[in-house]
């Protein structure tokens, strides 16, 4: 006996219609960011918690929420724009062999329900807690159904503690490798880094990680959107994650006599950044967020700590956005490194490229180039 997943139902929020138009901050030159539309797809019932935990903690308006799930209460507390209710269909099957870990959308037209939902967004976010078969198979389908359609794809994952069911680390196992091969760049947010920090409990873990996934989405998105001294084009960011495989996440806040100098060795020290720190990543983003009235003097600072640390063959994009939330002694850094991924296209031709191709042809270009 197994199981297919099937579209039960949509509910489009009527909140969603009314969304104003997508703008980026005041003063951004972001063209290329004003013709993306941007989307962050839930995949299960804790997808959908973290869904809503970043509803609360962003400010954003510009892009959307979709959820996806079999549990109607979760879609519910998600508060997503658009939501998409699953259910089972079991069907007995003897051949054991074609019984697979993750429950799957089987149904060619439901498959083309998910593709019509995904197809207007041209960069998707997708979001899953691996370990559970359904959610895991969710979010397995809406990486392939999102590769057969023009939307880049940026996976943040957050697979179970060491300490859970065997079961459930070889189903998010399996997951990681089926997503990897879809999706444009992954990241794994795994809690038992944090778990094995000094003095962290569980709870700080689990706070941690729904803290990390808001820094990847804000370390992606504010670089194109929030106005600043050096903003990135939306090409930027896809060459950065264009088949980059694994990515890794670092972040810090400091303020103080020595913040600049404090933040980023924080950020390095990052526990999700352990594997592939910036003196061995082929490629780096660093992104900082300050209050605009901060001593432009100590710049100069933030470049000659980067340059300490970054391989000098290495191919590092920096972004530097304003906050005037923040104090002008404090700074905000995230770090994104990838020793995978490989420009779409050769760096001296983009410039002139950006600005002469819609972005719908620049992704169709992405998607048309043949593997390596």
């Amino acid at each position: 006996m197994h199981a297919n997943l099937t579209i039960d139902s949509i509910l489009r929020s009527p909140a969603a219609a009314n969304k104003p138009a997508q703008q980026p901050d005041e003063a951004s030159e972001s063209v290329s960011y004003r013709e993306c539309r941007i989307g962050i797809v839930g995949a299960g019932s804790e997808a959908c918690e973290l869904l809503d935990y970043l509803r609360r903690h962003t400010s954003y308006d510009y892009f959307d929420f979709l959820a996806i799930d079999k549990d109607k209460a979760a879609l519910e507390r998600s508060g997503a724009d658009t939501q998409v209710l699953l259910r089972y269909e079991i069907h007995l099957d003897l051949d054991e062999e074609n019984l697979t870990p993750l429950d799957l959308i089987a149904a060619q037209a439901d498959r083309d329900q998910l593709r019509a939902i995904l197809k207007p967004y041209d960069l998707l976010f997708v979001v899953a807690v691996l370990g559970r078969d359904s959610a895991t198979g969710i979010a397995t389908d809406i990486a392939r159904v999102a590769h057969d359609t023009d939307a880049f794809t940026i996976g943040v994952v957050i697979p179970p503690f060491s300490f859970e069911a065997i079961d459930r680390i070889n189903c998010a196992q399996c997951g990681m490798t089926e997503l990897e091969a879809s999706l444009n760049a992954l990241l794994v947010l795994d809690p038992n880094k944090f778990l094995q920090q000094p003095g962290c409990k569980l709870r700080d873990a689990r706070a941690a990680v729904n803290d990390a996934v808001l820094h990847v989405v804000d370390g992606v998105i504010e670089p194109i959107s929030k106005s600043g001294l050096i903003n990135l084009q939306i090409w930027d960011i896809f060459k950065f994650f264009w088949r980059a495989g694994r990515a890794y996440v670092g972040f810090a806040r400091a303020s103080g006599d020595n913040f600049i100098g404090d933040a980023i060795e924080q950020a390095l020290r990052y526990p999700l950044l352990d594997q592939i720190p910036l003196s061995k990543a082929r490629k780096s983003m660093v992104h900082v967020r300050m209050n605009r009235n901060f001593p432009f003097a100590k710049l100069e600072q933030i470049n000659r700590k980067i340059e300490q640390y970054a391989d000098e063959d290495a191919d590092v994009k920096f972004s530097l956005v304003w906050d005037d939330n923040l104090a002008e002694d404090q700074i905000v850094v995230t770090i994104f490194t990838t020793d995978g991924g490989a420009a779409p296209q050769d760096e001296q031709s983009n410039d002139g490229l950006v600005r002469q191709f819609d972005l719908s042809s620049l992704l169709r270009e992405v998607r048309a180039k043949p593997s390596d």
